[in-house]
């Protein structure tokens, strides 16, 4: 059996939230960011759901994204079991209670860090 792209959750970093705040997005463009592209390319589409795992930017504007993304960000642990379990509950609330209700419970502006 084939799967579709509209059943699959791609679980990703992204600079453009501070570290800890979890999003939920039904599709939309990759934004750049090279493992997207990837998938949309294998895809054929950027159709997929998302569970967006804020990373936040570096303080010094000449680090490389890819550098960033792969070095060791300073972060405890706890706080990164607590990123990842959230993140885990925003695919589970996807495929459990489908891709509007996520949004509303996760997509929270007042909340935004785990």
């Amino acid at each position: 059996k084939h799967i579709s792209p509209e059943e699959i959750i791609v679980i990703h970093d992204d600079m453009d939230f501070p570290f800890g705040t979890v999003r939920v997005r039904a599709g939309g463009g990759t934004g750049g960011h090279k493992g997207l592209e990837s998938i949309a390319a294998l895809l054929g589409t950027t159709g997929f759901a998302r569970v967006r795992i804020g990373i936040g930017r570096p303080e010094n504007p000449f680090i490389a994204a890819r550098d960033w993304v792969l070095s060791d960000m300073g972060v405890s642990g706890d706080e990164l079991v607590a990123v990842l379990d959230t993140a885990a509950d925003c695919a589970e609330a996807i495929i459990i209670d489908g891709m509007e209700a996520a949004m509303t419970r996760f997509n929270r502006r007042n909340d935004d860090k785990v």
